[in-house]
């Protein structure tokens, strides 16, 4: 469903949005024990709550490096690599062109991780769009996000490689000198970490870093446009999102201030964020919810408001 609205609802959250016309983001956590066990059958739970399976396009796998509840966590570990298999082939066969949505751990080896990305796109056969950290890390500036972007686009093992952006899960830098120019200390941190690792950025990967920027330009509005002249908080969001170009399978749209569902009618006109939005329109890039905050009453009337803003941008 690139480019709808999609909600993420745990699957005991289910039947809140059963009667909302979106399209499903099924997130598990540890709690759900019993589905992640597969001591209940997902399809068996999904027809006792009345969800049609064709409407969940993504699987949000639970974090966990693997060192505490190792058969509930999935974040993407060498040592998670079987249980993530497991789960995929024994529960998600009911939801079979569902991607997955995997959580990265905040240090690793370079080689290692492609490797181990490469290896678990072919165990389970489905794409997966990796979400950016919360905390500083190489999946978290968005120079280094972009490479990932980058190797999918470039090696054929890593193909099935996309990414999911959290909004709220950037640096906060949003001035509009930092938007438009290159984080030249990212991207020398990410060379000596690939350096390290017996890898090199390639040349045509800093090309196309500058080509997007310049590309960004045109979904930058006016300067009297802007909000404030030097602090945009969606900034940091529309940059990642143009540096990734068209390996972002969507966008966790949340407030970058509160980690909330933002209110598309709650506070003046945004142009950085109604650029986002056309930035994904564009791209054909999903925008999800994580409506944990909202009533259902709420979240329909978000969900109404965001789609009228949409059919306004495109």
């Amino acid at each position: 469903m690139d480019g709808d609205i999609v909600v993420s609802r745990g699957p005991d959250e289910l039947e809140s949005i059963r009667g909302l016309d979106v399209s499903i983001e099924l997130k598990f956590d540890w709690e759900h024990t019993a589905l992640l066990r597969g001591e209940v059958n997902l399809e068996t739970h999904l027809q006792s709550v009345d969800v049609d399976p064709e409407r969940i396009c993504s699987i949000h796998l639970p974090p966990g490096i693997g060192r505490g509840r190792t058969d509930l966590e999935m974040a993407l570990t060498t040592h998670n690599r079987g249980t993530i298999s497991a789960f995929v082939h024994e529960q998600l066969g009911v939801v079979p062109n569902a991607h997955l949505v995997v959580h990265p751990p905040k240090q690793f080896v370079y080689s290692d991780q492609l490797e181990l990305i490469a290896t678990v796109l072919e165990l389970t056969g489905r794409e997966i769009a990796v979400e950016n950290t919360s905390v500083p890390s190489d999946w978290y500036a968005p120079e280094t996000i972009a490479f990932f972007g980058y190797v999918g686009e470039r090696y054929e093992r890593l193909s099935g490689l996309y990414l999911t952006i959290d909004s709220a899960h950037l640096p906060t830098d949003g001035t509009t000198a930092s938007v438009q120019s290159a984080d030249h200390d990212a991207i020398s941190t990410l060379e000596a970490r690939l350096a390290a690792d017996g890898l090199e950025v390639p040349t045509d990967f800093r090309e196309r870093i500058d080509r997007r920027l310049q590309a960004l330009e045109s979904y930058l509005p006016g300067q009297d446009e802007l909000e404030d002249s030097t602090d945009m908080p969606y900034g940091p969001v529309l940059r990642t999102l143009c540096l990734s170009g068209d390996r972002t399978k969507e966008i966790h749209l949340n407030d970058p201030l509160t980690d909330a569902v933002p209110d598309p009618t709650g506070h003046k006109p945004s142009p950085i964020f109604e650029a986002v939005l056309e930035y994904a329109i564009d791209h054909e890039i999903a925008i999800v919810l994580e409506p944990s905050e909202l009533s259902p009453r709420t979240l329909r009337e978000r969900v109404s408001d965001l789609r009228e803003l949409l059919a306004s941008i495109s």
